[in-house]
């Protein structure tokens, strides 16, 4: 309609109708009140204009939508409702924030039924998408705003899917992506199919064992190794001196070689992944300490001791080569600094192997009588809160208590004298 086109060209009213159409949305219905004090000059004489009313009356108080829809009447627009007139404006039906989502949730219901139908392999999936908002809100986002390039990656993940429930031997991540969607990069880390993968990966994980889902990319590689995919296998590695690795029920030249002359290896994932079996070259402990300047005063001291260090947090080269020292029966006697994180960690490698994993001098006599000057602020105290190993809840207490970091340097002769005791089952 001419009318309504004299309306469009005139730049001066959009302020005045952006703010009906806020206020009519959120309530639903002609109500409430919009305040028009803001407006600029040219805007306040469009608007005042366009309603029959003075600029005086127009700012002096808030501007009732019911007033606006009475005014009407008095115009060229006689016989539109306020609704009628947005509509027209704006040339879209203007529907109220509830109608809205109930839209949206009608459209999502019938998106997904549609993509569980054609894609019954990871219906469980897109199952939980719907069921958790929270924890999917980026990838119902994804499904609504472009279902088309969202369904292309239901399709896609639903045949890495396949391929990974299969067995299958170690695959790179880049040659895993080419062989089940023809590009290697489309699982590359930080675009949507590789968030959209370990997305997919993390709420298998989390219906099968209820464990979080991964904050870091490091728990990230973790997890696409659970499933047998290598990412970042150089960058990942272990310290490891006097343990044994054999490959198909022979040992492994380099491992053996490493122990024979006594040196100390730094082995990438894409290594460890190659050993089928893993043992300590003596006896059956292995010391694990999170703290390099520590690992490596022990491996001076006690050069004959099988020793690991994880370097801070366990990267998953760490995580597979302990899977393979439990599965050999080794004993995996733990030492970190007692702070939330090294406290975090022991719990980590307790709870994973339970039946294999000694607390070496992590008990709060350690902490009270080695406990440093450096406070802890109250974000990583919270830490302490995820906790349930009995031994380290006692620390997490007079850590709470203290609110002070024990770092390992402070008692490392004692990790020293322990090893060479070979008594260590005693000292927890």
């Amino acid at each position: 309609m001419d009318r309504i086109r004299l309306l469009n060209d005139d730049p001066a009213l959009q302020a005045l109708f952006a703010r009906l159409r806020r206020k009519y949305e959120s309530l639903g219905r002609v109500g409430g009140t919009v305040d028009l004090r803001s407006l600029r000059p040219e805007e306040r004489t469009a608007a005042a204009s366009l309603l029959g009313l003075s600029e005086e009356e127009l700012t002096r108080r808030r501007l009732s939508l019911e007033t606006v829809e009475r005014q009407l009447q008095s115009t060229v627009f006689e016989g539109f409702s306020l609704p009628e007139l947005l509509e027209a404006y704006y040339g879209e039906a203007v529907l109220s924030t509830k109608e809205k989502a109930a839209q949206e949730a009608e459209a999502e219901t019938a998106l997904f039924a549609s993509l569980r139908h054609r894609h019954e392999g990871i219906s469980w999936y897109l199952d939980w998408i719907q069921d958790h908002a929270k924890d999917a809100r980026w990838v119902r986002t994804l499904a609504l705003s472009e279902k088309d390039v969202f369904a292309g990656w239901v399709e896609k993940l639903e045949a890495a899917y396949g391929y990974l429930k299969q067995p299958h031997d170690w695959i790179r991540l880049p040659l895993f992506a080419e062989k089940v969607t023809g590009n290697p990069h489309a699982f590359d880390r930080g675009v949507v199919g590789g968030r959209l993968l370990v997305h997919l990966l993390a709420v298998h994980r989390l219906l099968e064992k209820e464990e979080a889902f991964p904050r870091s990319g490091e728990a990230e590689t973790a997890l696409l190794a659970e499933w047998k995919v290598l990412r970042d296998d150089l960058w990942s590695f272990v310290t490891v001196q006097n343990v044994v690795g054999w490959k198909d029920g022979m040992k492994h030249p380099v491992w053996q070689a490493a122990v024979e002359s006594g040196t100390v290896l730094n082995v990438p994932l894409r290594e460890v992944v190659m050993l089928t079996e893993a043992a300590p070259a003596r006896g059956n402990i292995v010391w694990i300490v999170e703290n390099a300047a520590v690992a490596s005063t022990l491996m001076d001291a006690v050069p004959e001791a099988p020793v690991l260090c994880t370097h801070g947090q366990l990267r998953t080269s760490g995580w597979v080569l302990l899977e393979l020292l439990a599965a050999s029966g080794s004993v995996l006697y733990y030492s970190g600094d007692l702070d939330p994180e090294g406290l975090q960690i022991a719990e980590k490698i307790a709870s994973r192997f339970p039946e294999n994993t000694v607390l070496w001098r992590m008990g709060a006599d350690v902490y009270r009588r080695f406990v440093s000057t450096e406070e802890l602020p109250a974000g990583r105290l919270a830490g302490l809160d995820s906790l349930a190993h009995p031994l380290l809840l006692e620390t997490a207490a007079a850590m709470k208590e203290q609110k002070h970091v024990a770092y390992q340097e402070a008692w490392a002769d004692r990790l020293e004298a322990d090893m060479k005791e070979a008594g260590g089952r005693n000292h927890v």
